[in-house]
């Protein structure tokens, strides 16, 4: 079936069930039916995944209208049954265990995100940046499945991590999209196709690797995504162009620049 009539379909019974299957509890589940609705509605607008770890926040409002509705609805359908208490418990449990389940595997996720953060600071603190160096980071993964890891602060990470102190840089604001099924494996490769020019592709052609922002520029350098996609903001190959005469100046003023980027498997350091 498509998704189109499945939730027509469940709407529909919704509807029903809500106006038919008490007059007695009426009034109280159309006011928490619309009250879900109406809550809901501001979240139609943001492009999030309510099933995973970045998106369920936006649910935690929504849900105390939707819990309370499902409970009560749940409660009622079982009004004539002699035994409803029993049933009532044994459906309350199978959705209290079935959560329980799912949060398992959620802590699972960010246990994974836990490890490849220590994984990426371990290896910028063992390469030991200097006070002369500029370093820009790339290809950081933002989350592993919506369990963050760094977002836009692996500098300050660095700082409260680390005995490095501060390392000067910046971050550009494209990332590696990370399942837990990709941690460890390289998922792309860095290929200079003419000096200043760099290629990062991924190991399967067409693959959707990366996410952010489609195009970003700074003094020294350009990024662009390939193949971007507004919904979900990803992309397949990065071409980085770094501005030589920017590049130029910076050495003259006795600065080191490295561009740093972690690959999926470990972290890469490369000096312009």
């Amino acid at each position: 079936f498509r998704h189109e009539f499945i939730f027509v379909v469940c709407t529909t019974a919704i509807l029903f069930l809500t106006h038919f299957v008490s007059r007695t509890h009426r009034r109280i589940l159309w006011f928490l039916l619309l009250s879900y609705v109406c809550v809901a509605i501001p979240f139609t607008f943001l492009q999030f995944d309510p099933l995973t770890n970045s998106g369920e926040r936006y649910a935690y409002t929504i849900s105390v209208f939707f819990v309370l509705y499902l409970v009560m609805l749940i409660y009622v359908v079982l009004e004539k049954f002699s035994k409803r208490n029993v049933i009532f418990t044994g459906i309350l449990f199978v959705l209290i265990a079935g959560s329980v389940i799912q949060l398992y595997s959620k802590i699972k996720i960010w246990h994974y995100a836990g490890q490849v953060r220590d994984t990426i600071i371990s290896q910028v603190e063992a390469f030991k940046f200097g006070d002369t160096d500029y370093v820009v980071f790339f290809a950081l993964p933002d989350n592993i499945e919506g369990a963050e890891v760094f977002r836009n602060a692996i500098q300050e990470t660095i700082v409260i991590e680390t005995d490095n102190g501060f390392v000067a840089g910046e971050r550009i604001p494209m990332y590696l999209e990370l399942t837990v099924d990709q941690i460890g494996k390289r998922l792309f490769e860095l290929k200079e196709s003419s000096q200043g020019v760099y290629t990062f592709s991924p190991d399967l052609p067409e693959r959707r690797i990366f996410t952010g922002f489609y195009d970003y520029r700074t003094p020294l350098f350009r990024s662009r995504m390939d193949k971007f996609m507004a919904y979900g903001q990803s992309g397949t190959d990065i071409r980085l162009t770094i501005r030589p005469h920017v590049l130029e100046l910076y050495k003259q003023q006795g600065k080191n620049v490295y561009l740093a980027y972690f690959d999926g498997e470990k972290m890469n350091f490369i000096e312009l």
